[in-house]
């Protein structure tokens, strides 16, 4: 059997990302308008004995939003996602995730068998 591994690990108190990929889709990073992204070279856990995972590294500021996404939910196209992600940066993560969603949802046809999951995740200051 076989596991993609899409792991996001934040330090709250210095910013840095350590995203963590193993045969996972492509998450984006937009900050201050501008999209980075974030793709898998190896391949899913359990194809080979010995396969391991990406790990990248960045730093995140206040307003910074990473989208983690399904293969279902790049179905449409990447040049999509990162003008939708441009778009909504300024909304709440929860907004952000769910119009992406339901973007990608209508757009793609009833018999699309593949998920489409959305996670976003935004830097902001605590009360």
């Amino acid at each position: 059997s076989l596991a993609t591994v899409d792991l996001a690990k934040v330090d709250l108190y210095t910013g840095k990302l350590s995203l963590c990929k193993a045969g996972a889709a492509l998450s984006l990073l937009c900050q201050n308008g501008e999209i980075k992204r974030f793709a898998a070279s190896s391949l899913p856990i359990g194809i080979l004995q010995n396969t391991s995972f990406d790990e990248q590294l960045c730093t995140l500021g206040e307003g910074d939003v990473l989208l983690m996404l399904s293969d279902g939910a790049i179905a449409c196209g990447e040049g999509f996602l990162c003008e939708m992600l441009r778009k909504y940066a300024r909304k709440p993560a929860k907004e952000i995730a769910y119009a992406i969603c339901s973007e990608v949802k209508s757009r793609l046809d009833d018999n699309h068998a593949d998920d489409i999951t959305v996670a976003a995740i935004k830097l902001v200051k605590g009360i």
